[in-house]
């Protein structure tokens, strides 16, 4: 039945992928993304995730953890070509990011001991970017998307500040800690590659 269904009907697509970004796994996000084709030129793919923790970096942030989505729709182009297709894809991504405290150490000539300060933020992040990418599919078993886009990045949250009296036994100065409101706009650039497994063949 299958192999009559093979030689009637030439072209198919791959209807169920399941993948991840080996990519920023490396660097701080450990992310699943799961897509669904409704018909050979359209595709729904929804990612969730989590951020974890990073090494500690001098006077720097520690990043603690987080979460992360991603929504987005894809425009397969035509092809003649089973195993590789190119595509474009509008995506929209939500990410909360909580930076653990931290102490900054800041150092003035005039005092013996060293002065500073306890840093954390909480922040939100959403952004709309537009990816144009290509699929390569082995053996219909293996999927590989290889990537690049452009978007557009709004970040908002507040930074906190615990700042001490190194003068007095580093006691802190202000009752309650300063509350910094973060607001910053800024385009992104996309560049990755996503690796899994596909399945589910449709013959069209």
């Amino acid at each position: 039945m299958l192999k009559a269904q093979d030689s009637l009907h030439k072209n198919f697509y791959i209807r169920d992928k399941i993948r991840f970004n080996p990519l920023q796994a490396i660097v701080d996000e450990l992310s699943v993304s799961y897509e669904h084709r409704f018909s050979e030129k359209i595709g729904i793919e929804v990612m969730g995730g989590s951020i974890y923790s990073t090494k500690p970096i001098t006077n720097d942030l520690d990043r603690n953890n987080g979460c992360v989505f991603r929504f987005g729709i894809k425009y397969y182009m035509p092809t003649n070509s089973n195993s590789e297709e190119a595509y474009l894809e509008p995506i929209l991504m939500y990410k909360y990011v909580h930076y653990s405290p931290q102490w900054v150490a800041v150092s003035y000539i005039w005092l013996d001991a060293p002065d500073g300060y306890v840093q954390s933020q909480e922040l939100n992040v959403a952004e709309i970017a537009v990816n144009v990418g290509k699929e390569i599919h082995l053996f219909n078993i293996i999927t590989m998307d290889c990537y690049w886009g452009i978007g557009l990045r709004y970040r908002y949250g507040e930074e906190i500040l615990y700042e001490f009296d190194p003068a007095n036994d580093y006691k802190q100065i202000y009752p309650s800690p300063i509350h910094v409101p973060v607001r910053e706009l800024f385009p992104t650039i996309k560049l990755g590659i996503k690796i899994g497994l596909c399945a589910n063949k449709k013959y069209y």
